[in-house]
Formats: structure tokens, sequence, C-alpha cells
């Protein structure tokens, strides 16, 4: 029988219940939120490796069958799956060639909606129906083409491509008022804010490559 390429493993609860409250804006028994883990595993993956990896991780076999997960963005690693990696090459776990944590949600069409709405990050995830798409995330998918936008010619241009690559530039909201896409830098501004204005002035060159 051949060995288990890819495993899921179900994690701890996401929020208490008054985070669930809070983003779902209803009765907590309406809503079922969970981490998991989707792992890669290589010909050095025993059964016997898989106690250890649920200790590591405080996970258990798979228990939920969510109706919404997110992911890392495809195309992406995150930097939690970079250090639980480092942390299992470590300690000689070398079966393991990639995994990643998955959020994952069960319950009723608002509390979904409510899911999309208040956690989903479009800059840092993707968002799935099951289990079996997740698998994707591990696939190696071809650079896309460029593409080039005139922003110059079609005002509101910028505006759509800002929504549809959720790059989170700020318009000036006063009518009659010039439409200027870089944020202006300010002596104030804290590190975190000055290094998301620079990276917004880098993702707004004219020659924007789709992710």
């Amino acid at each position: 029988m051949p060995k288990p390429k890819i495993l899921f493993l179900s994690g701890q609860e996401i929020f208490n219940e008054l985070d669930k409250k809070r983003y779902f804006e209803t009765s907590s028994s309406s809503v079922h939120t969970q981490y998991a883990f989707i792992l890669k595993v290589n010909e050095q993956y025993t059964e016997n490796q898989l106690e250890q990896i649920k200790n590591i991780l405080n996970a258990t076999d798979l228990n939920i069958s969510p109706s919404l997960i997110f992911s890392p963005r495809l195309g992406t690693k995150s930097s939690w799956s970079s250090k639980c990696e480092d942390i299992f090459r470590n300690i000689g776990l070398k079966s393991i060639d990639r995994i990643e944590r998955l959020k994952v949600f069960a319950g009723n069409e608002n509390a979904l909606k409510s899911a999309k709405e208040n956690i989903f990050d479009r800059m840092t995830e993707s968002a799935f129906e099951d289990f079996e798409s997740v698998k994707e995330i591990f696939s190696i998918t071809p650079r896309k083409k460029l593409q080039i936008f005139n922003i110059h010619t079609d005002p509101q241009l910028l505006e759509n491509l800002n929504n549809e690559l959720s790059l989170a530039l700020k318009f000036s909201d006063q009518p009659g008022k010039q439409i200027y896409p870089f944020p202006m830098i300010h002596y104030s501004m804290g590190l975190n804010q000055l290094l998301k204005t620079l990276w917004n002035m880098c993702c707004l060159r004219i020659m924007i490559t789709l992710q």
C-alpha cells in the first residue's frame, strides 16, 4: 500500500467565545472555528512519526468537515511554515517536505459570510471550500504572464486594480480633487506604516505583475 503524500490534522480552536461573538455577531454554537494542518510528506515518512508530529503541533486526527478554509495565499509560504519546518529538521523529522496551518470554518451561511468579511485577508490568504482543493497550495504553478496597465488613460482603472489586487491604497474622497495613488510619507509614521507605504508605492509601478 503506498504511503500517504498529503496529510491533514486538526488543531485547536481559533477563537474563544468572546471573539466569536465579536467577529460573527451570533451565537457561538452556530459556528465552529478551528486550526488545521496540511503536511506534504516524502518517502521517509512512517506511521510511527505521526504521534510525534501530533504532539509538536498539539494536533489530533482530522475531525471537522468545513465549509470554508483559509490558507496562505497561493504561491506563497508563510513564516509560520518556515519556522515549523526548521523545528522538524532540527529534531530529525526529515520526512516533512512542507507544512502549512489552515483556518477552517463550519457554520451557517451568515457565519461563513462574516468570516469572509471580518477575518479573510485577501492580500495574504486564499479561500477554499474543502480539503481536497487546499492541496493546490503545494502545487508548483508557472509564473503568470506580465500584464501592463496604463493608469494615466483610464482614471477608474487604478481604483479597480486596487480592489482586485487588494493593494490597500487610500484615495481622496474630496470631490474635484485629483486622485493621488501614492500615500504621502510623513515624519510621524511608525515603521510598519512606513514599510506598508513604500510597499504600495512599489506595487503601483505602471508595470504590475498579477499574483
